[in-house]
C-alpha cells in the first residue's frame, strides 16, 4: 500500500508522550513538511483495538522523521488495560492502575506552548512533547497526533510495556515476572582481582575494544538529542557505540530500521535516567535487544572499581537493570 501524502497548512502545533490523496495537517508554530499516512493496527493485551493511520512527518524537536500515532485511539486502547486517561487539547492526562507501580515525578517547569502538549500521569507533570492536528482517515474528524517516542515513553514511565514495529503498536498491562516492583534478582555477577588499578583500567579498555570489534568506517550519526555514535550495521542488524562520562555504551539492535530511532531514543533516555553515567569509574555497558521488545534488554557490564573489574549479566526492564548497575558499581 502506498503511503498517501499530507501537505501542511501555515499553522502549527505540539505532546509529551494507492491512491494519491491530499490531506491538510495542521502543525504547531511552523509550516509542515511533506509527510505520508501509513496503515497501523494497536493492540491491547494481545487483542486488536483499532486499525487506524499514522503520519511519517518530522519530529520538530529531535529534526528526524518518526511516527506519529492519534492519541483517542491510544486513549481507547490503554482503558482497555486499565488506564483512565483524559486530553483536552492540551493536556494528557493518565490515571493508572495501583499495579502498574508508575515510576514518574514532576519534570516540567514550564507551560506548553501553543505548539505543545503535556502529559501527566498520576499527578506528575512528566514531559513536554510536539503535536500535530490532522483529519483522522477513519473518524473523519479533526484528531491530534502525537510521536510514537513520546507515546512510548511515557506508556513505560506509567509502567506498562509496550512495543513498536512500524505498523503495530502493541500495549501490556505490568507482567508480574519482569515488573521492576516484583522482578527477583536474576543476575550474575562475578569478580576479577589485579594488581593495580591501572591494570584492571587496562582490562576494561581490552574488553571494550574486543565488544565493539574494531572502529567503524561509518561517520558517527546522531541517536538522540546531543549524543552521536558510531555505527556498525548489516544483515538485519545494528550497532552503536558512544561515551558517556567514564562509561561506554553499546547497542545491538534487531529492530526493523524503521523503529530504531525510537528504540535508541528510549535507550539513551534509560541511561540518563539511571545517572550511571555520573559514578567516576571506568565502565562498558552491552545493550542487546531481546526479541522485539522496547524495554526488555540483555545487559553486559564491566567496570572498575579500585583493583578489581567486575561482571555483570542481566536481563529485564533496562532502566531497572541500569540502576541495579550504578548502586554496585558506586
Amino acid at each position: 500500500m502506498k503511503g498517501r501524502s499530507c501537505t501542511g497548512v501555515g499553522v502549527g502545533i505540539g505532546v509529551l508522550f494507492g491512491t494519491m490523496v491530499a490531506r491538510s495537517v495542521v502543525w504547531a508554530g511552523t509550516l509542515s513538511p511533506l509527510c505520508k499516512w501509513a496503515p497501523t493496527v494497536i493492540e491491547a493485551s494481545g487483542q486488536v483495538v483499532s486499525h487506524v493511520e499514522h503520519i511519517v512527518a518530522v519530529d520538530p524537536f529531535a529534526h528526524e522523521k518518526t511516527s506519529w500515532l492519534p492519541i483517542w485511539y491510544l486513549e481507547t486502547a490503554l482503558s482497555k488495560l486499565g488506564v483512565q486517561s483524559t486530553w483536552n487539547g492540551r493536556v494528557w492526562t493518565m490515571e493508572t492502575p495501583s499495579s502498574w507501580r508508575a515510576d514518574v515525578k514532576n519534570t516540567i517547569d514550564k507551560m506548553p506552548t501553543a505548539s505543545e502538549m503535556e502529559l501527566v500521569i498520576d499527578g506528575k507533570e512528566v514531559e513536554i512533547a510536539p503535536r500535530l492536528v490532522a483529519r483522522d482517515p477513519w473518524g473523519h474528524s479533526e484528531t491530534t497526533y502525537a510521536p510514537v517516542y513520546y507515546v512510548m515513553e511515557a506508556v513505560q514511565a506509567a509502567g506498562g510495556e509496550v512495543a513498536w514495529n512500524g505498523e503495530q503498536l502493541s500495549l501490556n498491562a505490568p507482567n508480574p515476572n519482569t515488573s521492576s516492583s516484583n522482578q527477583s534478582k536474576s543476575y550474575t555477577v562475578s569478580q576479577m582481582r589485579f594488581s593495580s588499578e591501572s591494570a584492571a583500567v587496562a582490562e576494561i579498555q581490552t574488553l571494550e575494544a574486543s565488544y565493539w570489534g574494531g572502529t567503524s568506517q561509518n561517520p558517527p550519526v546522531s541517536i538522540a538529542p546531543g549524543v552521536k555514535a558510531q555505527f556498525k550495521g548489516g544483515a538485519g542488524q545494528s550497532a552503536y557505540e558512544w561515551n558517556e562520562g567514564d562509561w561506554t555504551f553499546i547497542v545491538k539492535l534487531y529492530s526493523a530500521p524503521s523503529t530504531t530511532q525510537d528504540t535508541l531514543k528510549l535507550i539513551v533516555m534509560d541511561i540518563q535516567d539511571s545517572a550511571l553515567a555520573d559514578v567516576r569509574t571506568k565502565g562498558v555497558v552491552v545493550i542487546t535487544q531481546s526479541g522485539q521488545s522496547t524495554n526488555i534488554f540483555n545487559v553486559h557490564a564491566v567496570w572498575q572499581k579500585g583493583t578489581s573489574v567486575w561482571r555483570l549479566n542481566e536481563k529485564g526492564i533496562l532502566l531497572s537493570v541500569l540502576r541495579n548497575i550504578q548502586q554496585m558499581s558506586s
